[in-house]
């Protein structure tokens, strides 16, 4: 009776690991894939993690780093468009996995210009729990560690360039997305589109927000109505 219990938690277990597993050919072995069906939009990418900080835990949770991380992208991205359900999934494997993957990197800072930042090829993304751009001392809220995470996952993984940085002022200002610096922000409608459109995720150059017309008209002509966009 005892063996029959133990056999039977056994396959219980090993079932739900089954189910919540990553579909094996969803990221059609690369690191990142964007599958759209009738009802939903699903972002898989496949995630590990190194440095010295991505085991600790952030500042007054129980929460580590890494796990933030992937909390974060989760969060960011998740949402609706056109109607669709937008999931992320996301499949944490060791560094030493021979396949491809996002390398997340959460280290200590080291100086004054040391902060968080990504590229796309190979996809990597440092993250520094004392960000420069804030201040040497500073150490990473779970708020920041969350918005971080999700903005630097839009390079890394989506291949979305920075919206703050677009040479289009109307971007820069009116486009609310994750892109757009990183706090409090989450994926937009454009950022979806863009996704979609141009599969962001399969090229090594970022994509630029006002390279499409049709974006820019779209999303950005209620608050400047009447302007001819370039």
């Amino acid at each position: 009776m005892k063996k029959i219990y133990i056999i039977t938690v056994m396959l219980i277990l090993c079932l739900y690991k089954v189910c919540n597993a990553m579909p094996v050919d969803c990221l059609n072995g690369c690191a990142v894939n964007i599958i759209e069906s009738s009802d939903s939009i699903d972002i898989y990418a496949r995630v590990c993690f190194a440095g010295t900080e991505k085991d600790k835990y952030v500042p007054k949770t129980s929460v580590t780093y890494s796990e933030a991380f992937i909390i974060g992208a989760k969060y960011v991205w998740s949402g609706v468009y056109n109607n669709k359900a937008v999931r992320v999934h996301i499949d944490p494997v060791e560094d030493t996995a021979l396949c491809k993957k996002i390398r997340v990197v959460i280290s200590p800072v080291k100086d004054m210009y040391c902060y968080s930042n990504a590229q796309k090829i190979p996809p990597v993304i440092w993250i520094y729990t004392g960000d420069g751009r804030v201040c040497i001392d500073h150490m990473y809220s779970y708020s920041d560690i969350i918005y971080v995470a999700g903005h630097e996952f839009g390079h890394a993984a989506l291949g979305l360039a920075d919206v703050y940085s677009d040479s289009n002022e109307c971007v820069q200002k009116y486009l609310d997305s994750a892109m757009n610096s990183w706090d409090n922000r989450h994926a937009e409608d454009a950022d979806y589109y863009a996704l979609l459109k141009y599969r962001t995720w399969q090229f090594t150059d970022l994509f630029v927000y006002s390279s499409d017309r049709e974006l820019l008209k779209r999303y950005l002509q209620i608050q400047d109505e009447g302007r001819d966009y370039k």
